[in-house]
């Protein structure tokens, strides 16, 4: 049986090798997703409940022009839905219930296939392609945050895939158009992503300018480091430019919701300062929890197993509960310290001043410290939905290519190859000491630049970490 997708070949054609892969994408989404085909199940969806997507004020295609939200009270006031990919699904589907069945398995399988044209675009041979797909569409973090009722992630890391290949494409040829096809893929990207979106444009005018700078060295032309600095500069504006214009009504809802919104009641005081950092910064990976990305359940996964109806399953939930301390409050750990000296104590009740006598500060700070003692349960200990298991394979696929990349005997990849890889791996390393956030130095050496400043969670840099990972991994 020839079958095209699982050649170890390239063939001149894409039409044959492209369906093949769709339909074994189709393959896999439809096995793990079985059970939305139940009658009576849908996917858990934590950001746009049943009920929520079920009233009439948010019905399709009302919700493109700004509507009132009136499921509870007297309801509040939500900007008009982005015309992206993610939108468009739920204006195709209309029931809600369907919406729930069908969006999340629909958006991997659009992962998938802009993986697979990335890596087309690369040169990869028809196996790899496929394998690249399964790799993209399959990774646990994207899974995980759509099954947590975030499929639009997933449609970030596809327009985010798209862009790549376009920008691959305007370095051979056409570089203006295929450019601007890259900026309509950003700014889909910022439409499904928001703040997630625009991180990843960052690493796209990377990529951008990168690739402007190292294609002399790959024609052997001798072009000053300026000139090719210039043309970069001027691809980046390209991109940026057609992708401002593509979302231009998500960037206002952008600035005034994840941006403005991080930014009230901020002041200048040391206090503020420090409440704002540790605002922004809760949701920062633990340097030891770093090693979810290569052990698969280590830590658990999110917070709502085991459940008392859980307990007489077939299939037990049990051991599911995240320990880890993602999302935890910083003043838990403040907490913790006063517990230790309290306890040093013995049994009998601690004063105020012997905390402070300790401590080295005021009866007055020690007092409010024994309050946060008392009310210790009012903090967040930790809040995890999604787990960060990139799949032992991949990262070693991965990591043979940056050994390999690494060796000058080697002729496994041509110099461009090489530099390529390089970038990938540089930008997938520094993207997880990001990630670190309030746990590392390193978040703190950006956090005062713009944007930076204002986006919660820094966490979210194990996004473009992954999407490394993969591209690597091809």
């Amino acid at each position: 049986m020839n079958l095209p997708f699982l050649s170890t070949e390239r063939t001149s054609g894409w039409l044959k090798p492209f369906a093949g892969a769709a339909a074994v994408l189709i393959i896999v989404t439809v096995f793990l997703f079985a059970d939305s085909f139940k009658e009576n199940m849908i996917l858990f969806s934590n950001d746009g409940p049943l009920g929520s997507i079920s009233t009439d004020a948010i019905e399709m295609p009302g919700t493109f022009f700004g509507y009132w939200h009136d499921l509870n009270w007297l309801g509040y006031e939500q900007p008009s839905a982005s015309p992206g990919i993610y939108m468009a699904l739920g204006l195709l589907l209309q029931n809600s219930v369907l919406y729930l069945k069908l969006c999340t398995p629909i958006c991997l399988i659009i992962l998938g296939m802009s993986a697979w044209f990335f890596f087309r675009t690369i040169g990869l041979r028809n196996l790899a392609c496929t394998i690249g797909a399964l790799a993209a569409a399959f990774n646990m973090e994207v899974v995980s945050h759509a099954c947590w009722g975030l499929p639009s992630r997933s449609l970030t890391f596809a327009t985010t895939f798209l862009a790549g290949a376009f920008i691959l494409r305007a370095f051979k040829s056409r570089p203006w158009p295929n450019l601007a096809l890259a900026g309509i893929c950003v700014g889909l990207g910022l439409m499904e992503g928001y703040d997630v979106g625009a991180l990843f444009s960052l690493y796209i005018a990377a990529f951008v300018m990168f690739g402007f700078v190292i294609k002399p060295l790959d024609t052997g032309k001798q072009t000053a480091l300026g000139q090719a600095l210039g043309r970069g500069a001027v691809g980046v504006a390209v991109v940026a430019l057609t992708a401002g214009l593509a979302a231009s009504q998500t960037l206002s809802t952008l600035v005034g919701t994840q941006l403005q919104g991080s930014t009230s009641g901020q002041g200048n005081s040391a206090a503020a300062k420090e409440q704002q950092w540790n605002f922004l910064t809760q949701w920062s990976l633990p340097k030891m929890e770093a090693l979810r990305i290569v052990v698969p359940g280590l830590y658990g996964y999110r917070l709502d197993t085991p459940l008392p109806h859980d307990k007489d399953k077939w299939r037990s939930l049990e051991g599911g509960n995240y320990w880890g301390s993602v999302g935890q409050d910083p003043m838990i750990e403040r907490i913790e310290e006063v517990e230790e000296i309290i306890a040093a104590f013995g049994q009998r009740n601690v004063l105020p001043g012997e905390l402070a006598q300790v401590m080295g500060v005021s009866n007055q700070e020690a007092e409010q410290l024994m309050q946060l003692v008392r009310y210790k349960g009012q903090f967040l200990p930790r809040h995890s939905g999604s787990g960060e298991y990139a799949g032992i394979i991949v990262v070693l696929l991965a990591f043979c290519a940056i050994l390999f990349a690494l060796q000058k005997r080697t002729e496994l990849y041509s110099p461009t190859e090489k530099r390529m890889i390089l970038f990938w791996a540089g930008l997938g390393l520094i993207s997880l000491l990001l990630a670190f956030g309030r746990h590392a130095i390193f978040y703190q050496l950006i956090y005062q630049l713009p944007f930076f400043n204002t986006m919660r969670n820094t966490i979210k840099f194990l996004h473009p970490m992954h999407f490394a990972i993969i591209v690597l991994c091809g």
